[in-house]
């Protein structure tokens, strides 16, 4: 009976995040927005009580990497897998929650900026997703060397150099006639970015390049 309640635990969808307020023009007195303030508040700390309830197997009151990788995994189904999943550098940015250095373990206290961190990391995988799609004209799941060209040339502003378009090419394993995919298309862009802060030193350049 144990092992099959915890099968079925494991199995089970992340928790859901407490509904956002919805915004009404009424006007409301202190005391009612108050309440209200309290009960949102206390539909949030439910929240991450239940994600390291259900995520923190070692039972230690806190994530360790491997957790938060798997909370991660579990949160970020839209987009990420279409973009390659979760690398390394995404983990290392959750688990920095806004720091310069990695945590090895997240509390409970820390998850709000971790999850708002994943929040992110899904908006930038959209974007990937969609200049993908914008690109992918043909539909064949592959951008031919002249449509990931017109791809960068749209995000640098200015034509892009064919000398950091082979660069690119190569640091994501393919070639002018293979063209990369989607999976492929985030590495393609951090190898961009770096070939950009190469030309321009004030530019970010991301981690691996």
């Amino acid at each position: 009976m144990g092992s099959a309640a915890s099968s079925s635990s494991t199995s089970a969808e992340a928790p859901a995040p407490p509904p956002q307020p919805r915004s009404e023009r009424v006007t409301y007195s202190y005391s009612t927005f108050q309440r209200r303030e309290a009960r949102r508040l206390q539909r949030e700390h439910a929240y991450r009580y239940a994600l390291l309830l259900k995520y923190d197997k070692s039972r230690t009151g806190s994530l360790s990497r491997d957790e938060v990788k798997e909370l991660a995994s579990d949160l970020l189904k839209e987009y990420t897998p279409q973009v390659g999943g979760l690398s390394d550098e995404d983990i290392d940015l959750i688990m920095r929650i806004g720091g310069e250095t990695c945590e090895t373990q997240l509390s409970a206290d820390q998850l709000p900026i971790a999850l708002a961190v994943m929040d992110s990391i899904k908006a930038s995988n959209k974007e990937i997703v969609d200049l993908f799609t914008k690109y992918d004209v043909n539909k064949t799941g592959v951008l031919p060397v002249a449509q990931l060209e017109a791809l960068l040339t749209e995000i640098g502003g200015e034509p892009t150099d064919q000398k950091d378009l082979e660069y690119v090419l190569k640091k994501v394993g393919a070639s002018a006639e293979t063209g990369i995919s989607a999976a492929e298309l985030k590495a393609a862009l951090g190898s961009w970015y770096c070939c950009c802060a190469e030309h321009d030193p004030s530019q970010p350049c991301s981690p691996g390049c």
